[in-house]
């Protein structure tokens, strides 16, 4: 059967994969869980901290030239279409979690 992570072990792990400065596959498999999990667990920090949980996405240019605008609180993203999307997760998280990393 698999661990049941309490919420405080969750963000214990969650602190310890961005302390580390290793990717998250490499963490989580370290660790003995999914990078998933770690994923997961991250995404949700923002819920932990009383931060919002969610961003609004808003499409700001044609199609052609794809651009999207992700806000998290008062902070705005805009990112294209050739953008690194493990940088993107990251920050939003960061900035989910009230900027404390």
């Amino acid at each position: 059967m698999a661990k049941r992570w309490t919420e405080e072990e969750r963000r214990a792990e969650v602190q310890g994969w961005r302390a580390s400065g290793e990717s998250m596959a490499r963490y989580a498999a370290r660790r003995g869980y999914t990078e998933t999990s770690l994923r997961n667990w991250a995404a949700a920090e923002g819920t932990w901290s009383g931060a919002p949980g969610l961003v609004r996405l808003v499409v700001a240019a044609p199609a052609r030239d794809r651009e999207i605008v992700v806000e998290v609180g008062a902070a705005r993203i805009r990112v294209t279409t050739t953008f690194d999307a493990e940088l993107l997760r990251a920050v939003v998280a960061a900035l989910s979690a009230g900027g404390s990393t």
